[in-house]
């Protein structure tokens, strides 16, 4: 997105409403909902959002809306409730921190249609993509479920060494960054200093 969205919460909470996307507390994206004029009991608790799925999927929520100006009717009035939280439509993006052991059937059921594309309880199916993916059998006796976990295990164990790898590859940069500007500083003075040589024997 070139320019970021204002979306208006028509729920006014004091202080303005704090909106959390993401399970990962590394990746997690926090969005304030504050009032445009704070000294103003009704001015429109607005925010800038900069990504399209989270823009939809603020729209897609009663109490939500493009911010269309300061005169725009409001229905919803003050409330004092806890401030929302949701995951973004995409709930099966982001598996760094995820425990496969801890999510529900309702999940693995999801993110086995969402994701590996085939039916939960299609237990052949599911064998077949874990021998052929990883190699990997598990007991006979072991349920559709099983194999999904097993599955997931191994995506999240790709997704954690990939994070991993690069954020090590970004320290890497910025070493290297580091390291090229104490080069060119070194470089600086030790010009500065055979100019001052050449200005004495002058």
């Amino acid at each position: 997105m070139s320019e970021p969205v204002k979306i208006e919460l028509m729920i006014r909470r004091k202080g303005g409403t704090t909106v959390d996307f993401g399970k990962n507390e590394a990746t997690k994206v926090f969005y304030h909902f504050a009032p445009i004029d704070p000294a103003n009991s009704n001015s429109p608790h607005v925010c800038e959002v900069n990504d399209d799925e989270h823009v939809n999927r603020f729209l897609s929520i009663k109490g939500y809306r493009l911010f269309r100006g300061e005169q725009a009717p409001t229905t919803l009035q003050l409330s004092s409730s806890q401030p929302d939280s949701f995951e973004p439509e995409d709930e099966y993006g982001d598996l760094v921190g995820i425990d496969p052991q801890l999510v529900d059937g309702d999940w693995l059921h999801g993110y086995s249609r969402k994701v590996l594309e085939i039916m939960p309880t299609h237990k052949a199916k599911l064998m077949a993509k874990l021998k052929k993916s990883y190699d990997e059998t598990l007991p006979d006796g072991s349920s559709p479920n099983d194999y999904i976990r097993a599955l997931l295990v191994h995506a999240v164990a790709e997704q954690e060494a990939a994070s991993s790898l690069a954020a090590g590859n970004n320290a890497e940069t910025g070493k290297e960054e580091v390291s090229q500007d104490s080069n060119d500083q070194g470089a600086d003075n030790s010009t500065n200093d055979q100019s001052g040589n050449d200005n004495a024997d002058d």
